[in-house]
This record gives structure tokens, sequence and C-alpha cells, in this order.
């Protein structure tokens, strides 16, 4: 019943003073952190054995695995080249100069790069785009994507659809907005 006109897309709002980029990525990556709070033993395996063939190390962070302050998560990043992760950890992984690659309990959409940055930005980075269970086989395929290039270009769109400072503004708009409207229909 609320007209399209009055539908706000606001996405989640990351602060790019804590999520930064502290070194660069590697020309071929070498680690890998897996960030996932459900992450299943099948994914598990297949992730470790894809990382294992092309001799990149996994760090494996979430319930089932090491548990740390969410304020360490950014050191963390900035140990890796890719992160495997969906949602927000795929967007704080960009944030961190990181390429994330959407892979996760549920399946996935693989590596986020330029090209396929705002049809994935669409759901989320939640792998509910395209839903892939990879074999290991087309898990190393997907790694192999990793063009060193992707990390600034992803680094500046997401700052630009999900910087805090960049974003914060929109925000408040919208709630002035919604309290505007809430009064004139009190009064009304």
């Amino acid at each position: 019943g609320i007209e399209e006109k009055n539908i706000v897309i606001f996405r989640n709002i990351v602060d790019s003073r804590k999520f930064c980029e502290w070194n660069k990525i590697n020309s071929v990556p070498k680690k890998a952190l897996i960030l996932s709070n459900r992450l299943d033993v099948e994914k598990e395996k297949i992730i470790r054995e894809a990382c294992n063939k092309l001799n990149i190390e996994c760090i494996f962070i979430g319930k089932r695995f090491r548990k740390i302050h969410y304020f360490e998560v950014p050191k963390y990043m900035n140990e890796v080249d890719v992160v495997f992760s969906v949602g927000r950890g795929a967007i704080e992984a960009m944030f961190c100069g990181r390429i994330p690659i959407i892979f996760d309990y549920m399946g996935g959409d693989g590596m986020v790069t330029p090209d396929n940055f705002d049809e994935l930005m669409k759901y989320n980075f939640s792998g509910r785009r395209f839903g892939i269970n990879f074999t290991v086989d087309q898990l190393i395929c997907e790694i192999e994507k990793y063009d060193i290039r992707y990390s600034e270009s992803l680094r500046m769109k997401a700052i630009e659809y999900f910087g805090a400072e960049e974003n914060i503004d929109i925000l408040i708009k919208i709630y002035k907005e919604a309290i505007e409207n809430e009064i004139k229909k009190i009064d009304g």
C-alpha cells in the first residue's frame, strides 16, 4: 500500500576509518580469510581443498572456528588477499581492499568483480543471485579470476555505496522525512 516513490533502500553503512586498507594485496592470492558463523563442514572442505591446491593459506573465523571480537576483523582482513564471506563481511572486505568471494552455507555467487558488483549488490552480496554450490574445481576457477586491479575499484565502489561518511546525510534525511510524515498523519 505504499507508493514506490516513497520507498527508499538504505544499504548497510560501514565506517571507513575502521575498515580501511592498511597494505596492498599480493599479485597472486597467498592467504584467504573465511569469515562465517554459518559455514557448514561440506563447504569448509571445498574451500580448504581448493585453496590447498592453489597454495593459499586459510584463516577461518566464526562460531565453529576462531571467535574474535568484531573490532579485530579489519586486522584479519588486512592480512589476506581474498575473503570468503557474504553480506556485510564481503562489503567490509572491499573497504579493506580485499577481493571477496561470495560463498557460504547456502552456496554463492563467486568472486566479486567490478563487472558484477552492481548485480551482486542487488542481492546484498548474499549468495542468493546464483546460489552456486561450487565444487572444488569450480571454486578453483573462481579463485583464478583474481586480479589485483579489482582491489582499488571494488574499494571505491564499496565506499560510494556503503561508506558511513558518504551516506549518513541520506539516513538523516530519511529519518527527518519519516518524522515529518508521522506528524502530518497525526495532525491530519
